[in-house]
Parts: structure tokens; C-alpha cells; sequence
């Protein structure tokens, strides 16, 4: 990029479309986990139980419709602003 000539946009910032953090990725991968060792030792009732569990998490986290959050332009204008007079400090 600097061999070409790139420069960093100044202006023309959008609002950013970010996804919230949830621990249900974690959660199924337990639950996976606890499944599979079921599963290998014959613990049918641990594989039952994890594979209902990993059904109703993940079934779930579907009806999570608070999974998103906008980054609003000002914020993204100012952060910009503060990173472009960093870099000039620096040269």
C-alpha cells in the first residue's frame, strides 16, 4: 500500500455493524464435548442429556435478537480523528 500511494480515508465513515458477545459458542462446545465422551464410554444417559442440551441452546440462541450493536459514524469519526493526529506525531 505505501508503494502505491495509499492515504487513508478522512472522510466518508459509515456507521459499523458489530456482534455482540455471547458465550453460547463455549457453552455448545462443552456440551459437545460432554456428548462425545458419552458417547465413547457408553454414558448414554451423559449423551442424552448433552445432545437435548446442545439441541435447547442452540435452538435457543436463535430467539437472541439482541445479538448486534451499530458503531455510530461520530464515534468512528472521532476515533479516526485521533489515529490521523497519533500518525502525524509520529513522523
Amino acid at each position: 500500500m505505501k508503494k502505491r500511494g495509499y492515504q487513508r480515508p478522512l472522510t466518508g465513515f459509515k456507521p459499523i455493524h458489530m456482534p455482540s458477545s455471547t458465550g453460547t459458542g463455549i457453552i455448545l462446545a462443552g456440551l459437545a464435548t460432554a456428548m462425545g465422551f458419552g458417547l465413547i464410554w457408553y454414558i448414554w444417559w451423559l449423551a442424552a442429556l448433552s445432545f437435548i442440551a446442545l439441541l435447547v441452546v442452540g435452538i435457543g440462541h436463535t430467539f437472541n435478537y439482541h445479538r448486534d450493536f451499530d458503531i455510530p459514524a461520530e464515534d468512528v469519526i472521532r476515533t479516526e480523528d485521533a489515529r490521523t493526529k497519533l500518525l502525524a506525531g509520529a513522523k
